[in-house]
């Protein structure tokens, strides 16, 4: 059905919330008994509103076997793009970008929502259920059962930073077919409304992360708002290129990436890809079919995306790719391998931090030792006897260790004795309390025991 909006500035708001109880009662009703729509709308002329509603297609009407009502999925762009509208995501649509096999894109106007008023955003409706493609109900991983992560789990998946272990996909595959089972789901428009809702939570944990994702804005029901990615066109209409291998090492440095987060785009291919004509940057769209990499079909669905990146840059452009960088094989390891580097990088400045700390404060500890050494000589008495003068003398610096006291290097000597004798009491004293603390549960380990009737070996 044509995507037109010119009737939803002339609709009240009866009208709207005569949809909206269409809308609830299709969570049980394939259509809505008439007497149910009244009752969930509670508007008075709810007939009237209906009947005008038919006029504009935007419900449609059954009379057989009963009086009944069902959303149409222009009724169903009205609801979105009103509630879009009213959070001052879009103030107006403009002309259709493109279109494919399951969803259709416009150019759009923003609201008063964002910092720059009048901006120019991308709105994706999602149109699952056409006839070119009817095979999402068995095909996309979120129609499984309990496999379909939420919201904050896609964001929890996104905010990995290594892939898991292969053994940890093998127990993953398992409980995954344990537990899969297939919804029986017939509604379209719910199936398009989960689509959108996956699409735009990976939108946003991705681009959280930094990756070269379209900015995400504002989403409802089955409409995705995001930044408009100026100056760009997908890659399938491009015929030149001036840096090839550039292009490509972006690709492949998002599918490692892509790797790392524990995920697959799964239709990664010239249609999804959009390049800048001016800095040949590389933007990756169309997310709804993101598979996590405990999926059973993941690695062959990563082995597909890479296989079509190389397939097509070697035929348009003549490129010649080594098959061993570009195997699900080299991405994994390589994924794993930067993954213990940083963890490993992250511990070593861990330490470095701790060390630094630590002779810092023996720095400290040593330098005013070494002042007292330096100015009193040990005795508490001859404080009394510096002069004000001397006594507002400034400390001394680290280099001046080396320099030799009144009293020769012995005095430096001492105060380093002094320091180390310092620590090692408190070493012993920590251990001791270690011990103790042993000994504690040791015994109430035995008392339990006892009164259980059980001897204690």
């Amino acid at each position: 059905m044509k995507f037109d909006a010119t009737h939803l500035r002339h609709l009240e708001d009866e009208h709207f919330r005569v949809l909206t109880a269409v809308e609830l009662g299709m969570r049980n009703h394939e259509q809505v008994p008439t007497e149910l729509l009244i009752a969930l709308s509670g508007v008075r002329h709810a007939r009237k509103c209906a009947a005008a509603l038919l006029k504009l297609k935007l419900v449609h009407h059954d009379s057989v076997p009963f009086d009944s009502y069902r959303l149409t999925t222009l009724g169903y762009d009205y609801l979105a793009l009103r509630a879009l509208r009213e959070r001052g995501s879009v103030a107006a649509v403009g002309s259709q970008l493109g279109t494919g096999k399951e969803s259709d894109v416009f150019v759009v106007v923003g609201g008063e929502r964002e910092e720059e008023p009048g901006a120019v955003y991308a709105l994706k409706v999602h149109r699952l259920g056409r006839t070119c493609f009817r095979t999402a109900r068995s095909k996309r991983h979120y129609q499984v059962t309990g496999a379909a992560p939420l919201e904050r789990e896609i964001e929890a998946q996104a905010e990995t930073t290594a892939p898991p272990a292969e053994s940890q996909l093998a127990s993953w595959r398992h409980a995954y077919h344990a537990a899969g089972h297939r919804r029986k789901v017939t509604n379209w428009l719910y199936l398009s409304r989960l689509a959108a809702a996956r699409e735009f939570a990976y939108l946003r944990a991705l681009h959280r992360r930094g990756l070269a994702v379209p900015e995400p804005i504002d989403a409802n029901r089955h409409c995705v708002v995001m930044r408009l990615v100026q100056r760009a066109e997908p890659l399938t209409q491009v015929h030149q290129l001036r840096q090839p291998e550039r292009v490509l090492q972006q690709l492949r440095a998002f599918v490692l990436a892509l790797t790392r987060c524990g995920l697959v785009h799964g239709d990664l291919n010239e249609f999804n890809v959009l390049v800048d004509g001016e800095r040949e940057h590389v933007t990756v769209i169309d997310f709804p079919q993101m598979l996590p990499l405990h999926h059973p079909d993941a690695q062959q669905m990563l082995q597909r995306d890479l296989d079509a990146i190389v397939r097509f840059f070697a035929y348009r452009f003549g490129m010649e790719m080594n098959g061993d960088d570009w195997s699900t094989e080299a991405i994994l390891q390589q994924a794993r391998r930067e993954a213990r580097v940083d963890a490993h990088g992250e511990e070593e400045e861990e330490e470095e931090e701790e060390e630094e700390a630590d002779v810092a404060d023996v720095e400290r500890r040593v330098a005013e030792a070494l002042q007292r050494e330096r100015w009193h000589g040990g005795n508490d008495h001859d404080a009394a006897a510096l002069s004000p003068a001397e006594e507002n003398t400034p400390e001394w610096s680290t280099a001046d260790w080396a320099r030799p006291s009144d009293s020769g290097t012995a005095g430096v000597c001492t105060v380093a004795h002094k320091v180390h004798t310092e620590r090692a009491k408190q070493g012993r004293r920590l251990g001791q309390r270690r011990v103790g603390n042993r000994n504690k549960d040791r015994a109430r380990r035995k008392a339990v025991a006892q009164a259980s009737g059980r001897l204690w070996g």
